[in-house]
This record gives structure tokens, sequence and C-alpha cells, in this order.
């Protein structure tokens, strides 16, 4: 009776241990490399040798997941900027019709790379205080991107002279206002430029005397420098506003110190932008 007793539980035991190896090889056959869709052949090993990591097999599954997502990643990057529809162009030698060069500057914008060359100018020669051919190197960029905003922007900016003695004339400001309305339609643009469009707007709308655009002037640079506070051209240009604005009357010349300032921390980091060496020199 023990002796039939021992032969049953042997028996026993030997079909246990066959389920147990039935269920394993049914384990390797449902899931490999984590994927329960993979399967191999009953009793073959999972690929491991000797050098192997724990993980190694999971981390090769997922590889060409990774390199998708790599691949979409510097694709939305390309645009270079977080803003929408802005690009970050990065620091640019602008250079007159005759091949003269005019000086560095970074001007980021919304439109099209074969206008690049005719903005740069354009926003170089608007730190030269050269406003007729900025107006032309604008109104080309225009003709070749005629959804480019900034073009028109630049161009209704050449009839503003902050630092010279004069005013906007009637004719200046309908011709103005107007390359604004057209900046505003344009459909190469980005937040900032329309941010760029305001204060220049503002400029044109403010009725009284030329003190008093200018205080407008003043305050849209505010807005874009407290909004975009690495935006070079936005630093200048407010430091340009700050200087047209300042007081003849204080002598502590506080307004003209801190143009000065932002003028020479921008000369810094692009030694021969235009707009640094001649706010420098103003202020």
């Amino acid at each position: 009776m023990f002796a039939s007793g021992r032969k049953a539980s042997s028996i026993n035991g030997q079909n246990a241990r066959m389920r147990t190896r039935s269920a394993s090889i049914q384990s390797d056959r449902s899931l490999v490399n984590g994927d329960p869709g993979l399967t191999v052949e009953a009793g073959t090993k999972m690929n491991m040798n000797a050098h192997s990591e724990p993980g190694i097999e999971n981390a090769n599954y997922f590889r060409p997941y990774v390199i998708v997502i790599l691949l979409a990643v510097f694709a939305l990057s390309g645009c270079g900027s977080d803003e929408p529809g802005l690009t970050e162009r990065g620091v640019s030698t602008a250079y007159d019709a005759s091949g003269t060069k005019l000086g560095s500057v970074r001007f980021d914008n919304s439109c099209i790379d074969d206008a690049q060359p005719l903005l740069v100018r354009g926003l170089a020669l608007l730190h030269h205080m050269t406003y007729e051919e900025a107006r032309e190197a604008f109104s080309s960029a225009a003709e070749i991107d005629s959804g480019c905003a900034i073009a028109y922007w630049g161009s209704a900016m050449t009839y503003v002279h902050p630092l010279w003695p004069d005013t906007i004339l009637s004719d200046s400001q309908i011709a103005g206002q107007a390359l604004l309305d057209q900046a505003r339609n344009a459909t190469h643009s980005s937040t900032r430029e329309v941010a760029y469009i305001d204060t220049l707007e503002a400029y044109y709308r403010t009725e009284g005397a030329e003190r008093d655009r200018l205080a407008a002037f003043l305050d849209g640079w505010t807005r874009i420098r407290d909004a975009y506070p690495n935006d070079v051209e936005g630093e200048l240009f407010y430091a340009l506003a700050l200087m047209a604005t300042a007081s003849a009357s204080d002598k502590t010349y506080a307004l003209q110190r801190e143009a000065g300032a932002i003028a020479e921390a921008v000369k810094a980091e692009i030694p021969d932008h235009p707009g640094a060496h001649h706010y420098i020199s103003t202020s």
C-alpha cells in the first residue's frame, strides 16, 4: 500500500512538473521583450548572452519608437522659436546695395528666407538713421514676400525720426498708417511682430505734439521689453525711445544713462551692431 502510494505520488509530481514547464513555455510564447504580441517557438531561449544587461531587450524593442519621437521633436523645433510663426534668425550681417557692410543685427521674424537679406539691411539702415534707403530695402522685401508683416512695419518706421528735430508730416502719417494696415493683414506674422506693429501704431494714432507721440512710442517699447527680454532689437528700440523722450532739463541724464547701458550690453553681445554704436554715442 505504501509502495503504491509512493508511485502515485511520484506520478503526480511528474505531472505537476510537466504542467509547470508547459506554463513556462506558454509564457515564452506569449511574452517576448515585454510585448504580448510577439512569440517564440516552444522550448527556445530568449536572446540573452553573457554580456546582456537586465532590460536591454526592452530598450531594443522601444528604440524605433524613441527615434520616431526624436525626429518629431527635431521637426517641431525647426521653427527655432517657442513663438508660433516666429523664426529665430540668429545674428546676421547686413550689406547695402553696393555690398558695403552695415553691421550685424538679430532680427527674428516670420518671413521667408529669400526676404531676409533685405530685412536685415532695412533694420541696420534704420539704426543708422538712413531712412530712405531703409524704406527701399523693406519695400523690396515686401515685393519678395507680400505676406511679410515686418517688412510693412519697417517701411512705416522710416517715417518716424525719434532723435531728429522734425515731426512727422501729414502725408507721411497717412502713408505710414496704410503700411501698418498692410502689416496687420499680412499672413507671415507672430505675436511679437504684432506687438511691434501695435507700438508703432500707437505713435501714429496719438494726437497732439511730437512729444506725445514719442511718449506712446516709449510705452509700447517698454511693454515689448518686458514681454521679450531676450529680444535684442526690442531692447535697442526701447533705448532709442528713452533718448527721444529724455528731458533736456534733467541734468542727471538718467534716461540717457539707461539707454547707454543697454547699448553697451548689446555691443558686448554683437560688437558691430549699428544700433549699439549709434545709441552709445548719442547717449
